[in-house]
């Protein structure tokens, strides 16, 4: 089994990727590899990794001897830069142009994937996802699991921000500012609290199970120097975990009897 490494070790697989995210994220992806590796056995897995942008997730569980898929825009795998990667590894891509699209995920085997990563995507979705989750409904196979991390609602930090724009009356949501400078796809459009992204599972399916939900506490890469209002946040965390700031869940697809059962209506 692959030992998780350090950042500067890790930053080696890659001769050019966006290194300031990959700094900012590497313990929080570090933080979620551990949680998944306490379900799992030693035997390697099919993985598939939705919205695998600059594989760096994707690299730690080729790392481990997993068979590992990542999907994403064909603008973004098509780059020389993660072909390199993808060859060097033997990770697979599967390129789509609209994860909303009935047929996005259609070249991908039914039953083929034990363990489905969604990670840090689900508050960005914009449209409905029901077509989507039909179709990783259809590759999951019976007994895998669909492994969503996504940021928590009530994290201290954010509630905080959202205290102080009520009071300056700017309105909930994302701000104006955010909707016409960020990119397409980079605002957080939903973000969910534990029991409404319990809710959203229930909802789609009777076979989806929400075996593991953990409220995950701000994680921290090593040698970070803590400001006095970072060490208070998460002092706060540790005590209150509702105002964690991220949640892990773990999704299982026991028995594959009824399908994705909510209709939407148009």
């Amino acid at each position: 089994m692959f030992q998780a490494q350090s950042l500067k070790s890790f930053k080696k697989h890659f001769s050019e990727t966006d290194f300031t995210y990959l700094e900012n994220h590497y313990p929080r992806i570090c933080q979620t590899r551990k949680n998944i590796l306490k379900g799992l056995t030693k035997e390697p897995l099919d993985v598939l990794d939705i919205g695998a942008h600059w594989l760096h997730q994707t690299l730690l569980f080729a790392l481990d001897g997993h068979r590992v898929t990542a999907a994403d825009l064909s603008m973004v795998l098509d780059k020389d830069t993660i072909q390199d990667v993808a060859n060097k590894n033997q990770i697979n891509l599967y390129t789509y142009n609209d994860l909303s699209d009935k047929s996005a995920l259609d070249g991908l085997q039914s039953n083929s994937f034990d363990l489905i990563l969604f990670t840090e995507i689900i508050e960005h979705l914009t449209f409905n996802p029901v077509n989507m989750w039909k179709g990783i409904y259809r590759i999951l196979k019976p007994g895998g699991k669909i492994i969503v991390t996504t940021p928590n609602y009530y994290y201290i930090g954010q509630t905080t921000k959202r205290l102080i724009r009520m009071f300056k009356r700017l309105c909930g949501g994302i701000s104006v500012d955010e909707i016409l400078s960020k990119k397409t796809m980079s605002p957080h459009w939903k973000e969910f609290s534990a029991q409404e992204l319990t809710k959203y599972f229930q909802n789609l399916s009777s076979d989806f199970i929400v075996s593991k939900l953990i409220q995950t506490p701000s994680p921290i890469g090593s040698g970070t120097d803590l400001s006095t209002k970072r060490k208070t946040i998460l002092l706060i965390e540790k005590l209150l975990p509702i105002f964690r700031s991220g949640l892990y869940m773990e999704i299982t697809l026991a028995k594959k009897n009824n399908g994705i059962e909510i209709v939407p209506s148009w």
